[in-house]
C-alpha cells in the first residue's frame, strides 16, 4: 500500500512539475500578428504575457505603431477610458487549462471605441513559437483566432525603435 501511495505522489509531483514549467513557456514577449483584411500578416504590437501573483498570466502592450507613454484609449466604456495604450493589463486572468492551453481569461478590444471585452485562451504550438489566440463573445464557437509570434528581444528593441519613429511629431502644436 505504501508503494502505491509513494508511486501516486511521484507521479503527482512530476505532473505537477511540468504543468508549472508550462507558464514559463507563455511568459515573455509576442508579436501580434493582424488578420484583418487588408492588414494580414502585419505585426501590430509586441506584448509582454507575465505570472501575475494571484497565479494567472496577463498581457500587456509595451509597444504598438502611433502608440507612445503618452498615449490614451478613448473609449466609451468609462472604465477604460483614459487608460495608457501601453503598459496596462489589456489581457486578464489566463489560467492553465491543460499542456500548453491557457483560458478563461478576457481580452479588450482597444482598436474599437466601444470598448468590447471578450472571453480569450491561448494555445502554444510549434514548440513555443507560435501562439493560437482565440477571442470569443459568450461560447469559443463564436470568435476568431489570430496567430501570434515569439518575439526575441532584438524584435522588441528593432519594432519599438521603428514605431517611436512612426508616432507623430508633439512640436509645433
Amino acid at each position: 500500500m505504501n508503494k502505491i501511495i509513494l508511486t501516486a505522489l511521484v507521479f503527482f509531483l512530476f505532473g505537477a512539475t511540468v504543468w508549472g514549467q508550462n507558464d514559463n513557456i507563455l511568459e515573455g514577449y509576442w508579436k501580434s500578428v493582424s488578420d484583418v483584411q487588408g492588414q494580414e500578416g502585419q505585426i501590430t504590437g509586441i506584448w509582454k504575457f507575465r505570472l501575475t501573483a494571484q497565479g494567472d498570466i496577463q498581457g500587456v502592450l509595451i509597444a504598438a505603431k502611433g502608440a507612445d507613454s503618452t498615449t490614451t484609449y478613448t473609449c466609451q466604456k468609462q472604465e477604460f477610458q483614459g487608460l495608457p495604450i501601453l503598459g496596462y493589463p489589456w489581457i486578464k486572468g489566463l489560467k492553465p487549462l491543460g499542456p500548453d492551453q491557457w483560458g478563461n481569461g478576457t481580452i479588450v478590444d482597444i482598436q474599437n471605441p466601444q470598448g468590447n471585452v471578450y472571453g480569450f485562451q491561448v494555445q502554444l504550438e510549434q514548440g513555443g513559437t507560435v501562439l493560437k489566440c482565440r477571442g470569443y463573445l459568450g461560447l469559443s464557437i463564436f470568435g476568431r483566432t489570430q496567430t501570434w509570434l515569439a518575439a526575441s528581444p532584438s524584435d522588441v528593441s528593432y519594432y519599438t525603435s521603428l514605431w517611436a519613429h512612426s508616432r507623430p511629431s508633439q512640436s509645433g502644436t
